[in-house]
């Protein structure tokens, strides 16, 4: 059996905002197009190596809603390695195996509208897109009476990877920040997972970003049904939480992006420096 879409959803010490994830979930989606087909989702939920009850959480909030028939297959993981890049490809070898086979994998964050995501990206199946992802408008709180400092040097990193990003990858608008909802069809998903680089990476964050830098060089740019472009980017409404975001975690994922971009440029971060800010 084959599925539309393979739902996948990384989660480490995520408790609180589970339930609020499951209760979103849905294992069908018919898009508002005319004529639209039914789509069958297969939710893939995948606890990375929480230290609180995200996987007992996971496990029975979902057997309770099968027992009541509101939901049906769903799949529940948990992987031994921290960090959500071990997460991500586990969940991408789910969906691609035999068992399951996913057309298309759509990727999302636990902490995202999953509403709001499958409203936006769920119809783009349609058209058979070799890859899309999200962007999101960013608003920094740099008058924040608690984390204004943390808020200004994030700001500051932004714009500094921005300008990266428009000198290395002029044709891709892509905002490392904000691309954690990716669609991506099946042959692109295993070309990604051939990649060395991508099997590889073992960060505890940034393979959103790679994926995103790394699917158009496997798969070229090519013209999907109907003459939509096959690769895009999709405005997505969503918020940040700033008191999950402490100036170590911020310094760290900016330092990524830069060495991710540096790594398939096949350059040094210290050569990108004239566009980067090393002390804002």
């Amino acid at each position: 059996m084959g599925y539309d879409i393979g739902l996948i959803l990384p989660a480490h010490n995520e408790e609180e905002r589970i339930i609020h994830v499951l209760d979103s979930i849905t294992t069908t989606f018919t898009p508002e197009i005319e004529n639209a087909p039914t789509l069958e989702i297969l939710p893939i939920l995948i606890d990375s190596c929480s230290d609180d009850s995200t996987y007992d959480t996971m496990y029975w909030q979902v057997f309770a809603r099968q027992i009541l028939g509101t939901i049906g297959r769903v799949e529940i993981k948990r992987v031994k390695e921290k960090g959500l890049a071990f997460a991500l490809k586990t969940g991408f070898e789910e969906a691609l195996s035999i068992f399951t086979r996913c057309y298309h994998i759509l990727k999302a964050d636990v902490d995202s509208d999953l509403t709001e995501v499958m409203k936006t990206f769920v119809p783009a199946v349609i058209f058979d897109p070799a890859f899309v992802v999200s962007k999101r408008k960013r608003e920094f709180l740099t008058d924040h009476p608690e984390y204004s400092r943390e808020q200004q040097y994030e700001k500051t990193r932004w714009e500094d990877i921005a300008n990266v990003m428009k000198t290395e990858y002029p044709n891709w608008d892509l905002d490392p920040s904000t691309c954690g909802t990716q669609l991506i069809r099946y042959d692109v998903a295993m070309k990604l997972l051939k990649d060395e680089r991508f099997q590889n990476y073992d960060r505890p964050w940034g393979l959103d970003f790679l994926t995103a830098l790394l699917a158009p060089e496997l798969a070229g740019w090519q013209i999907s049904l109907g003459g939509v472009p096959s690769f895009a980017v999709m405005d997505l409404d969503g918020t940040f939480d700033p008191g999950r975001r402490p100036l170590e975690k911020i310094q760290s994922q900016y330092d990524t992006y830069l060495e991710i971009i540096a790594m398939l440029k096949g350059k040094e971060p210290q050569e990108l420096s004239h566009l980067y800010r090393e002390n804002p």
